[in-house]
């Protein structure tokens, strides 16, 4: 209707210029008339210039990334005609869910927030075509937020250099970029000394086992002085080095549990997938035996072999994890970890159940561990008497603060 009521608008002007030069005459009607009809015949051409026939297509530099990450976004704009168009304004719109900017360890500064700042965030680039059949904008997207985004329509305006014509025309196009929880470098505290299986498992460092040796081998950079075997480099006449046989991975099981929505803080949750997320890639690295099981609106596991061979399916449903209305109190671990393994689990509240769970596993014979995060001015007398209880208990924790998520590499320390 608007379109229609502006063709009217400029027929009708134009017959007006026309009637008064034909009654007033002269040369000043006239001139006004062949001055201004060229540009009411192009807005009046414009009016009715399609934009339906218009192909837009965008291209993400990458649809799975971690979150603080940046995205390219390019939008190309092609038509048939070359007709001359003064500008064209092209804005991508952005969903909701990117109005949050993750800008790493930074963010844990203001750990203590109940709310994140949120700020909607504009796409909009202005062309100037002209005859061009062809146009392209690029976008960037910085410090993108854990979760799935999805972009859906592009919006294009184009209008004449007076202002009198604006025509818009929405394109539907989606777009999903996954966003997974950062991890970052982590110092792995709890590995097992067992060599043999069925016996108890201890804790240790990130050390080697030096005191059983298994063979001998060609020396490689990084080999330390102690381990060079003199007796087999003189014989071989090449520099050979110790090969210790290596120890086996206690059997472990990484439980996140989800807090309550109206309990825990957004970056309190961010904070303990970011830490299940750096363990795994560790574990990983080390292949080590672990399993993972996420308590939140669901119980979900995942096996050793979906970790090792299928992280990105831990990785999407770890991006799509929000706070739940009531946390579950069932913790079904032991069904799918073997008797003896270490169990690390990360709180986000700290109440009874915890130490109900702790107790509940130390008499099945599990080797617990708690992790709790909680800003480091809001620790309670009661939760300083929930740690208590879990010492008495013999189950090892460490409470995570900002203190602790700030530094360069993550570390767990546990203190008995």
């Amino acid at each position: 209707m608007k379109q229609i009521i502006k063709v009217v608008e400029v027929i009708l002007l134009i017959t007006i210029l026309f009637t008064f030069a034909m009654f007033q005459g002269g040369f000043v009607s006239w001139f006004l008339f062949y001055s201004l009809t060229p540009i009411l015949l192009y807005i009046f051409v414009l009016l009715l210039y399609p934009m339906k026939n218009w192909k837009v297509n965008s291209k993400i530099s990458s649809t799975h990334i971690h979150a603080g990450q940046s995205i390219d976004l390019t939008i190309t704009l092609r038509r048939l005609l070359p007709f001359p168009i003064m500008y064209v304004s092209l804005e991508e719109v952005c969903p909701v869910t990117l109005n949050r900017n993750d800008i790493g360890k930074e963010k844990y500064h203001s750990i203590a927030n109940q709310t994140i700042k949120e700020q909607p965030r504009t796409l909009r680039k202005l062309l100037f075509p002209y005859f061009k059949r062809e146009m392209e904008a690029e976008f960037q997207i910085t410090n993108l937020p854990r979760g799935k985004h999805t972009f859906t329509h592009v919006i294009i305006e184009i209008g004449d250099p007076f202002g009198i014509v604006k025509k818009r025309y929405i394109h539907s196009i989606t777009q999903e970029v996954v966003v997974y929880p950062m991890s970052y470098p982590f110092k792995w505290h709890v590995v097992s000394n067992q060599m043999e299986e069925g016996t108890k498992p201890a804790q240790i460092y990130d050390e080697k086992l030096t005191n059983i040796v298994g063979g001998v081998r060609e020396y490689t950079p990084g080999d330390k002085f102690s381990w060079i075997d003199w007796k087999a480099t003189a014989r071989k006449n090449t520099m050979m080095t110790k090969d210790f046989e290596q120890e086996k991975d206690a059997q472990m099981a990484i439980a996140c549990m989800v807090g309550e929505e109206n309990v825990v803080k957004p970056l309190v949750l961010e904070a303990s997938l970011e830490l299940s997320m750096s363990i795994l890639e560790e574990a990983r690295k080390r292949k080590q035996h672990v399993t993972f099981h996420i308590h939140g609106k669901e119980i979900k596991h995942f096996s050793e072999q979906q970790i090792m061979h299928h992280i990105a399916e831990v990785k999407g449903y770890l991006s799509t994890i929000a706070p739940v209305t009531k946390r579950r109190e069932q913790l079904s671990i032991w069904k799918h970890v073997p008797k003896g393994a270490f169990i690390l689990t990360i709180w986000t509240k700290l109440d009874q159940t915890v130490v109900e769970h702790m107790s509940m596993l130390r008499k099945r014979e599990y080797h617990p561990i708690v992790c709790y995060i909680r800003p480091s001015k809001e620790i309670t007398m009661e939760e300083k008497q929930i740690l208590q209880q879990l010492r008495s208990l013999q189950v090892p924790y460490q409470v995570i603060t900002e203190k602790d998520l700030l530094k360069t590499r993550w570390e767990v320390r546990i203190h008995k």
